[in-house]
């Protein structure tokens, strides 16, 4: 069994192999100690052995499409956040200029009664 890869879902090494007699037959599966996922069956130990790698393989390839979804989630957040803050700024900048005009139109108006 020195051959099967690390458990897929908790990267440990302490593996067994169990045996099931079902009707006769005899099935195996490899068993987690540590985290306790067991399968998939295979009716070999050969089959259940490259079975068991082919799950390990399969979720690494998933949790890096998940990783690269994550990412792309994630610079797409932060390029709405970015056009945000700056459509904020530009709300910031008119929003001045119009306290700064309307200051200027008071001063004038003031001005011109005094």
């Amino acid at each position: 069994m020195s051959d099967l890869k690390n458990c897929p879902f908790c990267g440990s090494m302490q593996l067994t192999l169990h045996t099931f007699g079902i009707n006769n037959e005899i099935e195996y599966c490899i068993g987690c100690m540590q985290c306790g996922t067991y399968g998939p069956f295979g009716v070999s130990k050969e089959e259940c052995t490259i079975k068991w790698n082919q799950t390990f393989d399969e979720v690494l390839i998933q949790d890096r499409r998940m990783l690269f979804a994550d990412k792309k989630a994630l610079e797409n957040e932060n390029d709405s956040l970015k056009n945000k803050l700056v459509q904020m700024g530009n709300d910031t900048l008119v929003y001045r200029v119009c306290l700064i005009a309307i200051a200027f139109i008071v001063g004038c108006v003031i001005g011109v009664y005094l």
